[in-house]
């Protein structure tokens, strides 16, 4: 019973360290919304610390999952088509190169893009005999200054009987409008 102190404090100070994006703070996005923005963040916010590869992370990396586009860029450009999908587009020795991402819009005000989404839980609500978990997700925001906030968030996980490990990974980068710093 002289513990439970100790162990509440622990409970509640080891959950959440990277500081959530808060409503007031942003414009909502909708299908309207376009803009052209810097390639490399000014600033990235990171539940672990920022490491060496992460100050090496563009905008066009956190979008392309395959790797192969460029990284050394200028300038991306963003809008919605009719249907939702994010169009992202960029400028590669002198051609435009659309990327077409399928998301969501969220009523907190960020565009939500999945990336990979798999949850395996046995039994399904109190999963203690085994479980999975890979999830890869992206949110962007535009803040009241018109910069571009984009949080990648990274989570796998497994558990078998008892024993269990995980991996959360959060990371919040911050890009300026192009032209606006």
């Amino acid at each position: 019973m002289k513990y439970s102190f100790f162990i509440l404090v622990i409970l509640f100070t080891s959950c959440e360290t990277i500081s959530r994006i808060k409503k007031q703070d942003i414009n909502p996005i909708t299908n309207e919304f376009a803009g052209t923005y810097d390639n490399k963040p000014y600033f990235i916010r990171a539940k672990y610390g920022v490491t060496n590869s992460d100050s090496s992370i563009t905008a066009v990396k956190l979008f392309d999952t395959s790797k192969t586009r460029r990284a050394d860029l200028d300038h991306i450009r963003i809008n919605f088509n009719t249907k939702g999908w994010l169009n992202l587009s960029y400028k590669d020795t002198s051609v435009f190169q659309p990327l077409l991402l399928n998301g969501r819009f969220s009523r907190q005000g960020y565009y939500e893009i999945y990336f990979n989404k798999k949850k395996i839980e046995i039994p399904p609500v109190v999963h203690f005999l085994f479980s999975t978990h890979n999830i890869n997700r992206l949110r962007i925001y535009q803040t009241k200054n018109k910069d571009l906030v984009i949080c990648e968030y990274d989570f796998v996980s497994g558990n078998l009987l008892f024993a269990g490990g995980e991996g959360p990974d959060k990371k919040q980068f911050f890009f300026h409008r192009a032209g606006m710093q």
